[in-house]
């Protein structure tokens, strides 16, 4: 994950948020989500739909490597 330094103004309004936020420019465009640190506790109450052998399966199949090597192969098929 990337990290961005916001400015003083920014880190007041962020600090009142309690729950998944938008951000937005001036023109409304949503440029992404805030959601707060005490907020990530969410992702720790979700289960994966696939069980443990389904995932151990996907692994063997599609190993990891790197993203270079992917864009490399999706480039090469366009």
């Amino acid at each position: 994950m990337s990290s961005l330094t916001v400015d003083t103004p920014l880190v007041a309004q962020l600090g009142k948020v309690s729950a998944p936020t938008k951000l937005c420019d001036p023109s409304g465009r949503v440029l992404g989500t805030f959601l707060p640190e005490e907020d990530r506790s969410l992702y720790d109450r979700v289960a994966s739909p696939n069980r443990d052998e389904e995932l151990d399966r996907r692994l063997r199949e599609y190993p990891e490597r790197p993203l270079e090597d992917i864009l490399r192969g999706l480039e090469s098929r366009g």
